[in-house]
């Protein structure tokens, strides 16, 4: 192995690395919104089949990051089905 192919390997290794950390965190932020099912009624976008989508009929008295994950991910859509 020269000296190109190593730094090659290493920063695929790096990227999967941070790809896998962002990927857990991503899990844990879901974790937490999921354990909050009443914030679903803040005013809060969403990403939703590739367009952002307005969820909420109230305004949070606060403004931090309620109901969503970093990505747009929220618990509403899943709510909503286990309803139908």
């Amino acid at each position: 192995m020269n000296h190109g192919e190593v730094d090659m390997l290493a920063r695929r290794i790096l990227h999967g690395l941070a790809r896998t950390w962002l990927d857990q965190q991503e899990l844990h932020e879901r974790l937490i919104v999921t354990t909050r099912p009443w914030e679903c009624r803040f005013l809060h976008w969403s990403w939703e089949e590739g367009d952002w989508t307005l969820h909420g009929n109230i305004t949070p008295p606060d403004r931090t990051r309620r109901a969503t994950t970093r990505r747009g991910w929220c618990c509403c859509s899943r709510l909503r089905s286990a309803r139908n």
